[in-house]
């Protein structure tokens, strides 16, 4: 900590991370013992780049449920998109997704797998509590359960060209979504 009592910035280089330093600048952060463990290659490759879900699956999910609604935010999506029958995604092997502010620009996805959800979406993310009901989960085991798996989501990666010179790319809220391929996406 600094003289005004505030915690020095920690910058950490991601070709090596000091492991200690980060779990002791983050335990003061969030005032809780914790420990930075980096990700293996197998780790990242197991789950795609962005999570992908529908708002018309989540809403045929609201109907199901005989308890409170739950919201997108309670499944940590980076995108949800609007339009469409419930579950489609499940199905989406390549996307392309059209920047509304500019023509030129687009951005390709490859699916890496559907998403098996965790405890995580039974806790309430203003309180901190778990739900006692397990919900959404009870209502999703269900209907939405394979190989023991509870699904909800897509895993996407994203997939550049090797001919792409520039690899940036912007979406927005509102961006045109293009299915490029579709089938059974078995991955778990």
């Amino acid at each position: 900590m600094d003289s005004r009592g505030l915690l020095e910035p920690l910058v950490l280089s991601l070709d090596s991370i000091d492991e200690e330093s980060a779990s002791k600048w983050v335990s003061q952060v969030i005032e809780q013992p914790c420990k930075w463990v980096k990700a293996t290659q197998e780790m990242v490759n197991s789950r795609g780049n962005c999570l992908l879900m529908s708002q018309s699956s989540l809403d045929d999910l609201n109907d199901r449920l005989s308890s409170s609604a739950v919201d997108a935010i309670d499944f940590r999506p980076n995108i949800v998109v609007d339009g469409g029958v419930p579950y489609q995604e499940d199905m989406w092997k390549v996307i392309q997704i059209q920047d509304s502010a500019s023509s030129e620009s687009s951005l390709m996805m490859k699916s890496v797998g559907l998403c098996d959800r965790c405890n995580q979406t039974t806790i309430n993310r203003l309180t901190g509590t778990y739900n006692p009901t397990s919900e959404p989960l009870r209502t999703l085991s269900t209907y939405r359960n394979i190989s023991g798996k509870l699904i909800f989501g897509l895993y996407l990666n994203i997939h550049f060209p090797q001919s792409s010179s520039e690899c940036r790319r912007m979406i927005h809220v509102g961006s045109e979504i293009t299915v490029l391929d579709q089938g059974i996406n078995s991955t778990l």
